[in-house]
């Protein structure tokens, strides 16, 4: 029996064809992938130095500060009324309330006349308003006695609705808004715009240092965390909003030195004084202790 053929070749030829092929195939494989190590290896270049003990320094690319919202610190924002003597003095005393009422709320109106120097008048072009305060007490330096100004509870707000006639006739103003119960007698200065911005937490730098002038809205001599402080320092001194402070305990009748025992927030700055909120606190805080740089 004769063998098949397959076209020209036979079968042998053609097994040995495919296997030259497979071979030449594999050496051109290894060939590139020899080349490509070469390449690789000629690029790569080790990076290599010789230490030795030394300090070294080198630049950290630092975040942005991260702004503390209004609104996340909104329940510790106060709104005392800080004034000197001469603002205290020319203050309108509320002298009288319709029907004879003491307790005063939003939307009464009231008469009020000021004692001494200019009278209320209206100005029918420009609403003028008035911040309604009591009890101005005065915020004293605990180191030379000195008075920094006189705090006053705030109340709300009014606006002047009929002039201060010269009988004399006093001046009728509409309550705005009420914190709390108005009553005659309390006294109305003109208001100031005080923006509440974000606060952007900063170390307090200056090498003179604070010193607790007495606890907000409280009786007490002693603060605990989450309380509003004053302090001795203002916008005079370079105090700022989103200053942050160390609280240094004093000592006091030993001669021990201050011991740091917190942190405190600058919310609030006036000329003289300014309003701290206590964010961190080992033992409470007292009048006189001392604030530094962080």
């Amino acid at each position: 029996m004769t063998k098949p053929q397959f076209g020209a070749f036979a079968p042998n030829v053609l097994c040995a064809c495919a296997l030259a092929c497979v071979l030449a195939c594999a050496l051109a494989q290894g060939a590139f992938a020899a080349e490509s190590a070469t390449e690789s290896t000629d690029n790569f270049t080790l990076a290599s130095a010789r230490l030795s003990p030394e300090v070294r320094i080198e630049k950290l690319t630092l975040a942005p500060p991260v702004a503390l919202e209004t609104k996340s610190i909104a329940p510790f924002l106060v709104a005392p009324k800080v004034m000197d003597a001469q603002a205290l003095n020319a203050a309108a005393h509320i002298v009288s309330a319709p029907d004879k009422r003491t307790l005063l709320s939003r939307g009464d109106r009231v008469h009020a006349t000021r004692l001494s120097g200019a009278r209320l008048t209206l100005d029918p072009l420009n609403e003028q308003r008035f911040d309604i305060f009591r009890h101005a007490t005065p915020l004293k330096d605990p180191i030379n006695g000195a008075v920094l100004g006189f705090e006053a509870q705030f109340l709300g707000t009014a606006r002047l609705v009929r002039s201060e006639g010269e009988n004399p006739a006093a001046a009728t103003l509409e309550i705005l808004s009420a914190q709390e119960e108005i009553r005659v007698g309390d006294q109305l200065i003109a208001s100031t715009a005080m923006a509440q911005n974000d606060l952007i937490p900063r170390a307090f730098v200056s090498p003179t240092p604070a010193h607790v002038v007495s606890i907000y809205a409280s009786a007490v001599t002693h603060a605990a965390q989450n309380q509003v402080v004053v302090i001795n320092r203002g916008s005079a001194d370079g105090v700022e909003a989103g200053h942050v402070m160390a609280i240094q305990k004093r000592s006091h009748g030993t001669a021990l030195p201050p011991e740091r025992n917190g942190l405190a927030l600058v919310l609030l700055p006036f000329a003289k004084v300014s309003y701290a909120l206590v964010v961190h606190i080992e033992d409470s805080v007292r009048v006189g202790d001392i604030l530094t740089a962080p």
